[in-house]
């Protein structure tokens, strides 16, 4: 029995140890799974974290668009921000609606293509409207590697996230969704406007409603009101847009004021001037007088570019005289067409621009006819403004054609008497006779005979001073009549405001007292000659 009894002691005991070492083996197995987690690798661990980032796949709409309707969309974009102060809720391109996220993608696609030289359809995707945006952005401008290396980050943001970018970092600091549609919507109109990228953007703080800086401030936001939908306007505000800057810029210089300023009106008054003198000579004058200043055409420009730039902003100040530089070359050109208001004040933007960031006039501009040159920029600008002046409104277009104008009038006076006009013009005909040449009897009687030699009659100085005044685009007439020593004395008439001015050329000579060239000594008797 013992035995027996002993044998199921033992039995019981093994079977006791035996449950014991299981469990104490299941303990050891839940311990070292508890230490394997622990230990994982760090790159496995940090695979399974980035696992939360998988690219998400983005959902076409079924809607493509071309290169132009983007900068065509892009472009009231544009206008209806700068008119608003607000996101429009979307764009319409081809009959569909583009909600404003959706458009970011297609912007940052399109300004990336352009500068690779794609050209193909630029599929729509559903994109979702971030729920915040952050805008801290110092004035100023971002160069054109810069911001087209933030369209490739947008993009790849949205496509990992299949939602519109808050915000990206930039040299000039953070850049909101709202700046960032704002801008990329300005690159691509100038692109389609221009048939460029630019080389550079301009960006400023948003100024307009925005979503919040934050996610947790969303729920105190109030509403974003409804924008109404961007529509084509026939004029485009021009300000902020990118303007084209030379590749090189070790050209720095900086604009500096002479002192001078002109209003409107007067600026207005001075372009007919100068457009009517070069429709009569085929050349730019080297000036025009501006309430008694002489200006040359280089600031004209300027003043010209600014003067429509502030009428399509609505402000009427008075406009200050700059000093850039005439370009060092000046193209040829051969185009012809019509330019339509909304083009011809974005170039004028674009001019201004270019001559406050290098310093002097652009040698040429491009535009959708072909490229102006720096002739025919104060040309057609010149007609603009004389039709603004003479009619109160903004031309609706400027008939551009094959230019042959020359910046240059007449080599008499050895080149110093081009751009005369005016009153203002015959004082400084007459001061450079008085102190360059003289009256003698029996001297050269004809205009090259007086320049070669300095001296002349009355008939040589008379010549001389006609061709020159009619190189400038007077209308004047050389007049004879008796005096007590002559039977046949010369003159002239010049047309000043409508009506007949002397000049004097012999007696504004020291020879006869330096007198004023007004003053007189005879009577008209006979029209020699006349020069329109």
């Amino acid at each position: 029995m013992f035995r027996r009894g002993g044998g199921t002691i033992k039995r019981s005991f093994i079977l006791a140890m035996l449950l014991l070492f299981s469990a104490a083996a299941l303990l050891n197995v839940n311990y070292s799974y508890g230490t394997d987690v622990e230990s994982l690798d760090p790159d496995i661990n940090n695979q399974l974290e980035d696992s939360s980032n998988i690219k998400k796949e983005l959902v076409p709409t079924g809607n493509s668009y071309s290169t132009a309707q983007v900068g065509d969309a892009a472009n009231r974009v544009k206008n209806f921000i700068e008119t608003h102060k607000t996101l429009p809720n979307f764009v319409t391109i081809s009959n569909q609606r583009v909600p404003m996220s959706d458009f970011l993608l297609i912007l940052s696609t399109t300004t990336i293509d352009v500068n690779d030289g794609k050209n193909g359809q630029k599929v729509q995707y559903s994109i979702q409207e971030p729920a915040h945006s952050r805008d801290q952005i110092t004035k100023g401008t971002i160069q054109k590697s810069e911001y087209l290396n933030l369209a490739k980050d947008i993009k790849t943001q949205i496509e990992t996230n299949s939602q519109a970018t808050p915000y990206v970092t930039s040299s000039r600091g953070t850049i909101s969704y709202e700046s960032l549609i704002y801008v990329y919507s300005r690159i691509v109109a100038f692109n389609w406007n221009q048939k460029t990228l630019p080389n550079f953007a301009s960006i400023a703080p948003w100024n307009g409603q925005k979503l919040p800086d934050s996610p947790a401030n969303t729920a105190q936001q109030e509403t974003k009101p409804v924008a109404a939908e961007p529509a084509p306007q026939p004029a485009p505000q021009p300000a902020p847009q990118p303007a084209p800057q030379p590749e090189n810029n070790s050209n720095q210089n900086k604009l500096t004021a002479v002192g001078n300023s002109f209003t409107k009106a007067q600026i207005g008054e001075a372009a007919v001037r100068v457009r009517n003198f070069i429709n009569n000579n085929g050349v730019l004058p080297n000036f025009v007088t501006i309430s008694g200043k002489r200006v040359e055409m280089a600031p004209f420009l300027l003043m010209m570019a600014t003067s429509l730039d502030n009428t399509n902003k609505g402000v009427n100040g008075a406009i200050q005289e700059f000093n850039p530089q005439e370009p060092a070359n000046k193209p040829s050109e051969n185009i012809a067409g019509r330019i339509n208001a909304p083009e011809y004040l974005q170039i004028a933007n674009l001019i201004k621009s270019y001559m406050e960031s290098t310093g002097k006039a652009p040698e040429s501009q491009s535009t959708s006819l072909g490229t102006l040159n720096y002739e025919s920029m104060v040309l057609y600008y010149s007609r603009i403004l004389s039709f603004e002046y003479q009619n109160n409104a903004l031309a609706n277009f400027v008939t551009v054609s094959a230019s042959t104008i020359q910046n240059s009038v007449t080599n008499l006076g050895k080149g110093q008497l081009n751009g005369l006009q005016g009153t203002a013009g015959l004082e400084t005909l007459a001061r450079y006779i008085n102190q360059n040449l003289n009256h003698r009897d029996g001297a050269a009687t004809t205009a090259a005979g007086v320049e070669s030699t300095g001296f002349g009659d009355c008939w040589g100085l008379s010549d001389w001073a006609a061709k020159v005044l009619s190189a400038n685009g007077y209308t004047v007439r050389v007049v004879q009549g008796a005096t007590s020593y002559a039977y046949n004395h010369r003159w002239l008439n010049v047309m000043i405001n409508g009506k007949w001015t002397s000049f004097e050329p012999s007696l504004v000579t020291k020879r006869y007292g330096s007198k004023h060239y007004t003053a007189t000594c005879s009577s008209v008797r006979d029209i020699v000659v006349t020069y329109n």
